[in-house]
């Protein structure tokens, strides 16, 4: 049974080979941020855009999962899990500070982040269907592409606690 893991694992995640074999952990994450389980009991986050395997798995994989409440980072996306994602490009003067909460991080408030607003990046996109996609690049803009880097940061074992 997955679970979010505080603190996080500074583990770096492995590439998924088979994007079909995560599908039925991706969807148990998917119903662990439906019904909220993801969330901290006594938690100063009441919700998640996304999250990362390694938050809630001791086996590290590199995905995250999108929260499906979100109907418009699911359609930017193109799905709802995000597969071995990567950033191509970044437009260096789109950096801006970001205001970032954490859920492997619950009693923390948030904490501002320098991000770029503006990416290049690839991916392997999983409808809520269980349809499979290569993305081979894809332009992110504003809160997608911060999402996408903050989650990715998971993916690395990394989190907004690690940077300057």
């Amino acid at each position: 049974m997955l679970k979010l893991i505080t603190p996080p694992l500074k583990t770096s995640a492995k590439t998924v080979e088979d994007p079909k074999e995560i599908i039925r952990e991706a969807l148990e994450i998917q119903s662990m941020i439906i019904d909220g389980t993801v969330i901290y009991p006594g938690s100063k986050h009441n919700d998640c855009f996304a999250v990362a395997q390694p938050q809630v798995s001791t086996y590290p994989l590199r995905y995250f999962v999108i929260n499906p409440r979100f109907k418009d980072l699911e359609k930017i996306f193109g799905g709802v899990i995000v597969v071995n994602p990567k950033v191509l490009t970044k437009n260096k003067l789109s950096k801006i500070s970001s205001k970032e909460g954490c859920l492997s991080w619950p009693f923390r408030f948030l904490k501002s982040i320098k991000r770029y607003e503006e990416i290049e990046v690839s991916y392997v996109i999983i409808d809520n269907k269980g349809r499979i996609e290569n993305i081979a690049q894809k332009s992110l803009k504003g809160l997608p592409a911060i999402i996408f880097q903050h989650e990715l940061d998971h993916l690395n074992g990394r989190t907004i606690w690690d940077k300057k």
